[in-house]
């Protein structure tokens, strides 16, 4: 049986040991088969990214820099439109980023480099709509004042991806932190920040197996610390992770609401 104390967030993926083809292809499956897709109209597409687009992914991660990264001159790295205020140029950014990813890594959303990377975009024109008894397709569910719909069957297919990758022992990350403002094969045909676009890419997925033996070490300390236990380590935001049995032993994020925040009993 499935242990959902298996799944977290972690960002760096073993790119020595890989998931094959086929055993994506399953998940992928498995989570079209058990996602309660309202009416099982799915107006996505997933774009999956092999091994052999290594330079790509690298060079979208780059661009997955976050906040905690900082310039010779403590300027943070996180925000190109700032950084571009500031007078520099995107050249001159991304050659900064580079040069902080090679002695922080930990610092960049890194998920974007697992071997294979699912890119989660809008199909809305030429979605999955099955057709009504009565005739025509259900495209109406998810347009108009339903649009609602569409990102919710998003989001429920996406959890679903992460199940069915944890039940194959198989991990997954979520990432959509990224600037995508240079050329890149990945996001050729996508928009990643116009709403209302027919071709935004909605989520990227990073899937393999996560690469548990950085955590903690310098460089890589942004977000998971070593702790005196063997193989376990800890979130800065919260909660402690089991390396070894790859099981949550205690707790969860920090900025988890409390029950008391969603829950009211009628």
């Amino acid at each position: 049986m499935l242990d959902l104390n298996r799944r977290i967030q972690y960002r760096h993926f073993n790119q020595t040991i890989t998931p094959s083809k086929e055993l994506v292809g399953e998940i992928i499956q498995q989570a079209i088969n058990i996602s309660p897709v309202d009416r099982e109209v799915f107006s996505f597409k997933i774009d999956v990214w092999g091994p052999e687009y290594k330079e790509a992914k690298h060079a979208l991660a780059i661009e997955g820099v976050t906040h905690k990264i900082k310039d010779n001159d403590g300027v943070s790295l996180g925000s190109i439109g700032e950084y571009l205020h500031r007078g520099h140029t995107e050249d001159e950014w991304f050659s900064k980023c580079e040069e902080q990813y090679k002695v922080n890594p930990g610092g960049f959303n890194t998920q974007l480099e697992a071997p294979w990377l699912l890119a989660l975009n809008e199909n809305t024109t030429d979605g999955w709509y099955p057709t009504r008894s009565r005739g025509g397709d259900r495209r109406d569910l998810v347009s108009g004042n339903q649009r609602w719909k569409h990102y919710m069957n998003a989001g429920i297919f996406i959890h679903g991806l992460a199940i069915a990758a944890n039940d194959h022992g198989v991990d997954l990350a979520y990432c959509n932190c990224f600037s995508d403002i240079r050329d890149n094969i990945i996001m050729k045909d996508q928009d990643k920040n116009n709403s209302g676009s027919e071709n935004l890419n909605l989520v990227m997925m990073g899937l393999g197996y996560y690469d548990w033996s950085v955590a903690g070490e310098e460089g890589y300390d942004a977000h998971f610390l070593k702790t005196d236990q063997e193989g376990i380590v800890r979130r800065t935001r919260g909660g402690s992770y089991d390396t070894i049995n790859r099981v949550r032993v205690d707790g969860y994020k920090d900025w988890k609401p409390p029950f008391e925040k969603l829950v009211t009993w009628k």
